[in-house]
């Protein structure tokens, strides 16, 4: 990815954003976190997983989430929330297209 790429202000905003609503919201009961960061095929991933039960409910959200909603839709991204295949938690998932402007 070139360092100028612009999506790259929206990804580190992305990356705070869902990092602080894992410490804030699920670390009760989620004490570890996994971070995801994958860049292919024109695209950045940023995903965090977490074990906390609690599942955002119908976006566009408010707080942080709604922040990461309106960052992805200015760059034609996608946000995808998905359950844990076993037990409690679930993945949050931004992938953003990657241009060099």
């Amino acid at each position: 990815m070139a360092p100028n790429a612009v999506v790259l202000d929206a990804a580190l905003l992305i990356v705070t954003e869902l990092a602080v609503n894992c410490v804030r919201h699920a670390a009760g009961n989620s004490p570890n976190t996994e971070l995801i960061l994958d860049f292919g095929g024109g695209n950045l991933q940023v995903a965090v997983a977490d074990t906390h039960p609690w599942v955002p409910g119908t976006l566009p959200a408010s707080g942080g989430l709604r922040v990461i909603d309106d960052l992805v839709r200015d760059f034609d991204g996608h946000l995808i929330v998905n359950l844990a295949d076993t037990g409690p938690g679930k993945t949050i998932r931004v992938v953003l297209p990657v241009t060099a402007s």
